[in-house]
């Protein structure tokens, strides 16, 4: 489904989080957080682990710093590829 941008040209729409499935928050959100604080979730298997570890909104949140600049490097290669296969770049 197209939508009009206002010069007459079609777009795809935007992905939303209700059209794509959260994979990404998962992967960022296990990839910085501290093994010592996998480790300390209780939880008898991972996904009650993953529950009880702060999210990243959460104020008790603390990534491990050592993942911020590969992650901002794997954001930021990323972006444009993102961009040209969504219509928001040419």
């Amino acid at each position: 489904m197209a939508t009009a941008r206002g010069d007459g040209e079609a777009r795809k729409p935007a992905i939303t989080r209700s059209s794509q499935p959260d994979l990404a928050h998962t992967l960022r959100r296990a990839a910085t957080t501290p093994a010592a604080t996998w480790e300390a979730a209780p939880g008898a298997d991972l996904m009650e682990r993953f529950d009880a570890v702060p999210s990243n909104h959460s104020p008790h949140f603390a990534p491990d710093l050592s993942t911020v600049a590969p992650g901002v490097r794997t954001l930021v290669s990323g972006a444009p590829t993102y961009l040209v296969q969504n219509g928001v770049a040419c």
